[in-house]
């Protein structure tokens, strides 16, 4: 079994604990193939993505809990998967189920802290350089227009009703459209702020593991993107890693980045749609 484990905005006592319980579900629950487990500081404050991928297929979960709580529920995640896996095995070899002599995990941990510690977290992008606080004013712009329309948007009388509150945000995807539909690639990311943010994003990508880099291509959705688009359901939003994340622009509530197979996207949250993109980032 050869599982590689990427764990992002945790520290280094985390890192230790969450690699000692991995190790024990490994061991408990062996499977063979090649697997791949990714923690994350989710774009949501306050909450954790975790991603498991393996022979199975891939499964996703967001946490809420402190910190501490992290290694027991990235471990139950991971148990769940193999026994997932396990249970599909069977099903597929019926009565003639044969067992596999396996060793025990492969752990390769990345931790953003020791990426930090290597040299390797270039800081911020400067909020005062001219493209940056053009981008910013962009962002801001965009940010005042969706604010007007959706006022003409009625508000949600359910929150806890997902019909309704799809209905809004396809309202609100409407609103937005009408309000920018002269909008034009390179509205908000300028040739400018493109040329400043390729080599953050190449370089982000070049200093991971070959097999950090493959599990990255693996998990990233892989469309053109459009200006006013609708963010496609068939495709799930792959976690944005949080040392990037760092070393871009913060952006408002409401508005962030993902990353395509060729391109980083200015998503709206509420509207799901895209703001704008920018292409060539690997």
């Amino acid at each position: 079994m050869d599982l590689e484990v990427m764990i992002e905005g945790v520290s280094d006592a985390g890192v230790c604990e969450m690699k000692r319980q991995i190790r024990k579900v490994c061991k408990d629950t062996r499977r063979p193939g090649e697997w791949s487990l990714l923690l994350s500081p989710s774009e949501t404050r306050g909450q954790w993505d975790l991603s498991v991928r393996g022979p199975f297929g891939r499964h996703i979960a967001s946490f809420t809990e402190h910190a501490d709580q992290l290694p027991e529920l990235v471990a139950e995640e991971l148990r769940a998967c193999l026994h997932t896996d396990a249970a599909t095995a069977r099903g597929a070899r019926g009565a003639s189920a044969t067992t596999h002599s396996i060793g025990v995990a492969e752990l390769a941990v990345v931790a953003s802290l020791a990426l930090a510690a290597s040299g390797f977290a270039p800081a911020r992008l400067d909020a005062q350089a001219p493209a940056t606080a053009d981008f910013s004013k962009r962002v801001a712009a965009y940010f005042d227009l969706a604010k007007n329309v959706s006022q003409g948007v009625p508000p949600l009388k359910r929150t806890d009703d997902p019909s309704e509150i799809a209905s809004r945000e396809v309202a609100l995807g409407i609103a937005i459209r009408t309000g920018r539909a002269g909008a034009q690639p390179g509205d908000i990311f300028t040739p400018e702020i493109a040329r400043a943010f390729r080599p953050i994003i190449k370089n982000d990508f070049r200093q991971r593991p070959r097999r950090g880099q493959k599990v990255m291509l693996d998990e990233i959705p892989h469309f053109r993107p459009k200006v006013n688009q609708t963010y496609p359901s068939e495709w799930p939003l792959a976690t944005f890693p949080a040392t990037l994340l760092a070393k871009l622009p913060e952006l408002p509530d409401g508005l962030e980045y993902r990353l395509l197979s060729e391109a980083l996207i200015l998503r709206d949250v509420r509207a799901n749609i895209i703001v704008d993109f920018i292409l060539d980032v690997f």
